[in-house]
């Protein structure tokens, strides 16, 4: 590669590789990855490395492997390509936060052509035996890493089946994984946070029962929506809770089971009821993987484990329960679905409480994205049926969210 200034610039990189924009993030340690760039490592370009690594823990389809085989070739054999790989190595992983906007990184498009979208997946590959390492060390079992590894598997065929072609878009999402700030045990995956709902839970010193208060900042819909929800704003007939905090009683307006907000406020007695969950608490966010059926088994299964998972290989994690936002818990929807389906007893594993949500999501993972055509839309199954029939009918679905107490 040419060592002078011209050609050691990002602008001269991303012209030689045919990225349309040099992002501001790629500011930060370029002149570090010049000065190790001719000492750098590259055995993750090559061909034996991505089949041991899939052979370990990723067990992707031949034709995916293929694809990443044929990338990391084709970026092993260009400096500048070479060049961006290590940069953006360092700055994913060298850092403890990654750049905000490596969602929008630009792809090097003539450089690599059909292959390009599979770029910044050989970046994030190049980290597998790291992150087994770490996991090892801590002693989670392999069998943790390989499931939680199943993302990128997951994300892969996502983008084939959207665009034709393998490739990854999802690198913030991602780099939870890699950062070990996300584990995938049994058939849901856990993501250390702090609980970010509108509502205080208290419960019976008694009988060990729930009261969930809405916060008082919240402003609803007459028909009991968070206003906004849907992108409909009331301006007439809006609401706001009460929250009353005396040493003798608690005042406010309950949220039921199903998400539904009591506009009569309910009172309970201080001396009988403890905080039990509030904005900020530690908890375990709760993800589900779009990898087949979300069976109420299994993910009972699988919030048993993890609440044994924590503690016995990260105990400096500490939670409250598990939180979940989501699509699946759209209150309306599980309204509409028999109660012995998946998604009705997945709702039932939580108590739900309203938020301002749309119907984005559920028609992303339900129909790919929202049909131009509703009245044209596919209606093979009974959940596409049942949200066709209630949308066109007039009415809304929204995503919706819930928590669950160890």
């Amino acid at each position: 590669m040419d060592n002078t200034a011209e050609h050691n610039s990002l602008a001269a990189l991303a012209k030689n590789v045919g990225c349309n924009s040099v992002p501001q993030s790629w500011q930060a340690s370029w002149a570090e990855s010049l000065c190790t760039y001719a000492e750098g490592d590259f055995s993750f370009l090559e061909a034996e490395y991505f089949a041991d690594i899939n052979k370990k823990w990723l067990h992707l389809e031949e034709d995916a492997l293929s694809a990443i085989i044929a990338s990391g070739k084709k970026i092993a054999e260009q400096d500048y390509l070479r060049l961006l790989a290590r940069h953006c190595k360092n700055l994913l992983f060298c850092t403890k936060e990654p750049p905000a906007d490596c969602e929008h990184w630009p792809l090097p498009e003539s450089a690599m052509g059909k292959l390009a979208p599979l770029f910044y997946a050989v970046v994030l590959l190049s980290e597998v035996p790291s992150l087994a390492l770490k996991h090892g060390k801590n002693g989670i079992p392999a069998q943790v890493t390989t499931d939680t590894l199943k993302d990128i598997d997951i994300w892969l065929r996502d983008y084939k089946e959207k665009h034709g072609v393998w490739g990854l878009k999802q690198t913030p999402w991602l780099m939870n994984h890699f950062k070990e700030n996300l584990y995938r045990v049994g058939r849901l995956q856990f993501q250390p946070y702090q609980f970010t709902g509108n509502v205080r839970v208290f419960k019976s010193l008694d009988s060990g029962e729930l009261c969930v208060f809405s916060e008082a900042d919240v402003e609803f819909r007459a028909d009991g929506q968070v206003n906004g929800t849907n992108d409909i704003f009331d301006t007439e007939c809006v609401w706001k809770p009460i929250l009353e905090i005396t040493e003798e009683a608690i005042t406010g307006n309950p949220i039921l089971p199903d998400g539904t907000i009591i506009r009569k406020p309910h009172r309970i007695y201080a001396n009988r009821w403890v905080p039990a969950l509030s904005k900020g608490d530690p908890i375990l966010n709760v993800h589900i993987p779009a990898d087949g059926r979300m069976a109420y088994d299994d993910c009972i299964e699988s919030f048993n484990a993890a609440a044994e998972f924590f503690p016995k290989y990260l105990p400096h994690i500490p939670f409250k329960g598990f939180a979940c936002n989501s699509w699946l818990l759209g209150p309306r929807l599980g309204r509409l679905l028999p109660d012995t389906s998946n998604i009705a007893r997945f709702q039932h594993a939580f108590h739900l409480y309203p938020i301002q949500g749309s119907d984005r999501s559920t028609f992303e993972r339900v129909f790919g994205t929202k049909p131009a055509d509703l009245a044209q839309a596919p209606r093979d199954t009974l959940l596409r049926r049942v949200i066709l029939d209630y949308v066109l009918s007039g009415n809304h679905l929204s995503s919706g969210a819930g928590f669950r107490l160890l």
